[in-house]
């Protein structure tokens, strides 16, 4: 009698620490895909805002004409950093792109015209928002020509958006499969003490009575479970950042923020899936007659 106690104690052991870091690795690779779109999206956000729209200004302006205009963009909401390039600046990069002295080939003169390189967020970076910004910036006395790389920008926005349509497809499914695989590990963890709820409703015990320490269990074993998930986390972290270190690469993302509020969201997610599926396992094995459960 004592060993097959003994016995049955080192099982329900066994199965406690199997479905724990069962759920952990499930929890594990939701929290490592949601961080890998998170990446890519910061990724393609410096991608894009890497992209420069270029105002040419009319030459022979007053300089307070240019500065007011240079004033009033910088302002703007939606440009992130502006550069203001001076007709002999821009004949020094012309210099050493070819190395050709363009004022000495027209006799002193240079034709190039003074200009302003604006960068602006990934999300203005779209062809009808550019096209009507083009609009509004060629009515000022000071513009001469704007220029963008409208191909480069189209492509990006187009490959942005399969992206975020694949990813959120993904995303979706993997949620799905996750959130049934930890309600059928759980349940599978109660599977074996459905007898022991039965010989509870024998004695009188309450369905509320009854779920209690099942409910506290499953939200504890979901909380573990998630707990062990981001421990995974940080160490897959630890050496990402370490690789995008040694890359040279790691100051170009930001994502701090997002990765604590993954990190949150696998806590709870975890838990609130311990909860509910030991609710919906303790239900199925409520009120069932003897010849039901074996």
């Amino acid at each position: 009698m004592q060993s097959n106690l003994k016995y049955l104690r080192r099982r329900s052991r066994t199965n406690f620490i199997t479905s724990l870091f069962s759920i952990a690795l499930v929890l594990f690779f939701v929290g490592l895909f949601a961080s890998l779109i998170i990446l890519g999206r910061s990724f393609t956000t410096q991608a894009k805002e890497s992209i420069l729209l270029k105002v040419s200004l009319v030459d022979y302006t007053l300089e307070t004409d240019q500065q007011a205009f240079i004033d009033s963009i910088s302002q703007l909401p939606f440009v992130v950093k502006t550069k203001y390039v001076s007709k002999e600046e821009a004949g020094k990069e012309l210099l050493e792109r070819t190395g050709e002295d363009i004022s000495q080939l027209l006799g002193g003169m240079n034709p190039l015209e003074a200009s302003l390189s604006l960068q602006l967020t990934a999300s203005f970076l779209h062809p009808d928002s550019l096209s009507r910004f083009k609009q509004l910036l060629n009515r000022s006395p000071v513009v001469s020509d704007v220029t963008y790389p409208l191909a480069m920008i189209e492509g990006a926005s187009r490959n942005i958006t399969t992206l975020t349509v694949l990813f959120s497809s993904i995303g979706i499914i993997l949620l799905i499969i996750a959130f049934y695989l930890i309600i059928g590990t759980i349940r599978l963890s109660i599977y074996s003490q459905r007898l022991s709820i039965y010989t509870m409703q024998l004695i009188g015990a309450t369905s509320n009575f009854i779920r209690r320490p099942f409910l506290l269990n499953g939200l504890l074993h979901g909380f573990l479970a998630s707990i062990l998930a981001v421990l995974l986390l940080l160490g897959a972290f630890q050496l990402a950042y370490k690789w995008l270190d040694e890359m040279g690469i790691l100051q170009s993302f930001s994502i701090k923020n997002e990765f604590i509020g993954i990190l949150i969201g696998i806590v709870l997610f975890g838990s609130i899936l311990g909860l509910m599926g030991s609710f919906w396992a303790v239900n199925r094995y409520l009120h069932r007659k003897l010849d039901e459960l074996l």
